[in-house]
């Protein structure tokens, strides 16, 4: 529509075409519905004019189809494998790899129809146990949660399948008592018994020891004494030292990971011996 049209519109309408000029020259692109009107200057005839475009045909026009997996190996091959490699992206990305335990923290409601305490159970296990067997430490504690109202042996029950569920060589454990030295009454509530904070100690038997699944790596033993600190088999590759038979990393040991490990291994305790001679 002509700006003269436009005017003789408005004086039809108002009687007269101020209105009308004030709301067209402090317009700024306003949206009405799905429409945006701007006000722009055509540069052959010096007119201004004011089109109208509609918001829904640009957003059709702009929307990409969502692929979770093309953009996820995008990601992979564009920053995490083709990423030049910067000394802080490279000691980040080698933390990353080396992280052997991924915690979660979960947070237990407050205020619940039925209140519940979570509890964290260690396996104790006997005098005999420790000295021959259990040389090792001992595993982390089981997190379980039950009613406040819940009894010494109710906790027992649940402790009792939460090792189940959890540890290989405890598929057939059998929990006997809840507490350390001295026993604590099946018949006593837990809230009034156990403080929320302290570990709860369960006794019991039925221990598989002679399990392959008895350890992370295996049922070999091995000695593992390394200068990162493992003192036990993590899971990455191992050299074994020809001399005392102590294991370390190779790739703390400077042997990268395309090279074989050596069958002449030496530890850096024996270089450092065979040095001093």
């Amino acid at each position: 529509m002509p700006w003269r049209e436009l005017q003789d519109k408005a004086r039809e309408c108002l009687g007269e075409t101020q209105p009308i000029d004030c709301v067209v020259h402090s317009m700024d692109n306003p949206m009405i519905r799905n429409q945006s009107i701007s006000r722009t200057k055509k540069p052959s005839t010096k007119k201004f004019e004011l089109p109208i475009q509609s918001l829904i045909k640009d957003a059709q026009n702009d929307t990409m189809e969502c692929s979770v997996a093309e953009d996820a190996l995008y990601l992979y091959r564009s920053v995490l494998f083709g990423y030049r490699d910067t000394h802080p992206l490279s000691l980040a990305t080698k933390a990353i790899m080396d992280s052997k335990y991924f915690v979660k923290e979960w947070c237990f409601k407050e205020h619940n129809l039925d209140p519940l305490i979570a509890l964290s159970c260690l396996f104790l296990p006997s005098f005999d146990e420790l000295e021959t067997e259990l040389m090792r430490p001992l595993s982390p504690a089981v997190v379980v949660a039950v009613p406040l109202s819940s009894t010494i042996g109710e906790l027992k029950v649940v402790a009792q399948a939460a090792f189940r569920d959890t540890y290989c060589i405890m598929d057939k454990f059998v929990a006997s008592q809840i507490g350390g030295l001295k026993k604590i009454d099946e018949n006593k509530v837990v809230c009034h018994s156990i403080e929320p904070s302290s570990p709860v100690w369960v006794r019991g038997s039925g221990l598989d020891l002679g399990t392959t699944l008895r350890y992370e790596d295996g049922a070999q033993r091995l000695t593992v004494d390394c200068c990162c600190g493992a003192k036990y088999d993590d899971g990455e590759r191992l050299a074994t030292c020809e001399v005392c038979n102590v294991s370390q990393h190779t790739r703390c040991s400077g042997i990268a990971d395309k090279e074989d490990a050596p069958s002449d291994f030496l530890c850096s305790d024996c270089v450092a011996v065979s040095r001093r001679k």
